[in-house]
């Protein structure tokens, strides 16, 4: 099957596979990620039902025992690849692997940044899998001070064609401002990126699209336009997935609210709110499509 070793893990409670209808899936958690990963699948994109009874697909076992912001993608492997944050302030990411989102191997550290003493947190891993270098890399934030009126995060990332080794920490997207929650994706052949501004003052906490003019690392163009609006509500955690008939959903935890929004867009330029259906308690997410 591949390199990895599946497990079941009996904690997970596994009671269910995948709808035959279903096409696409979004990992989330609820509370402070303390429950594990949990998993909704959808076929048309809009309306979710919650799989595996609504118990979680993946229990939290690592760092403080939590799993935040689960990210997954599908690799040319056939496995799903799921990255997630581990605690508020540990050095590294964890992350697991499965043939069928219920059996996953046995979560494992990934400290990125124990060699940095300065770095206070490592947050939102997302997984892309990049076909023109082979590899996967993993896009995240860290800032050196704790301050929120200070903070500073910047988009890190790292490498590995095997998840046996990892490129060092290298700067992956630095607009002169507190940025985090990078979604990165490729949109009609060209690499992209949804990102939260996370500047307190003057406050932004809004979305924005940021254009690569080369492939998946960058460079990046300037940010566009906020597509979220501030003082309507607040917005981070976004995922951007795209639906059979060439249109794309963008979803977002509007957090202060506790609940999600939803826009849907063909150019990531003109963005339309739209209705939809999510489990109860959904926190950042990613959505990503089945693999089938």
């Amino acid at each position: 099957m591949s390199c990895f070793s599946i497990l079941l893990l009996a904690s997970a409670a596994v009671t269910d596979s995948l709808s035959p209808a279903a096409r696409y899936g979004f990992t989330f958690f609820r509370g402070n990620g303390e429950d594990g990963v949990f998993l909704a699948t959808s076929a048309d994109g809009l309306n979710w039902k919650e799989a595996n009874g609504g118990k979680p697909i993946l229990p939290a076992t690592l760092g403080d025992r939590i799993t935040r912001d689960p990210s997954v993608c599908v690799g040319p492997d056939g496995l799903y690849h799921m990255v997630f944050t581990t605690s508020w302030v540990n050095q590294g990411f964890g992350v697991t692997h499965s043939p069928d989102l219920f059996t996953w191997s046995k979560p494992e550290f990934v400290p990125v940044n124990d060699d940095w003493p300065e770095a206070k947190n490592t947050w939102a891993p997302e997984i892309s899998w990049d076909a023109d270098s082979k590899r996967y890399f993993v896009v995240w934030a860290t800032s050196t001070t704790t301050d929120p009126k200070t903070r500073y995060h910047r988009q890190y990332y790292v490498a590995t064609a095997d998840f046996k080794s990892w490129t060092h920490r290298a700067l992956y997207y630095d607009p002169g401002h507190s940025v985090i929650d990078c979604f990165p994706f490729r949109f009609e052949g060209r690499w992209m990126m949804l990102v939260k501004d996370e500047t307190h003052e003057p406050v932004a906490h809004y979305l924005q699209v940021v254009r690569s003019r080369g492939g998946a690392f960058g460079p990046w163009e300037k940010a566009e336009k906020p597509f979220t609006d501030k003082d309507e509500y607040w917005a981070e955690g976004p995922t951007a997935l795209e639906l059979d008939d060439g249109r794309w959903i963008v979803y977002f935890d509007r957090y202060r609210e506790h609940r999600y929004g939803a826009l849907v867009t063909r150019d990531f330029v003109n963005f339309k709110e739209t209705v939809f259906n999510l489990p109860a308690g959904i926190r950042h997410g990613t959505t990503f499509r089945l693999r089938r």
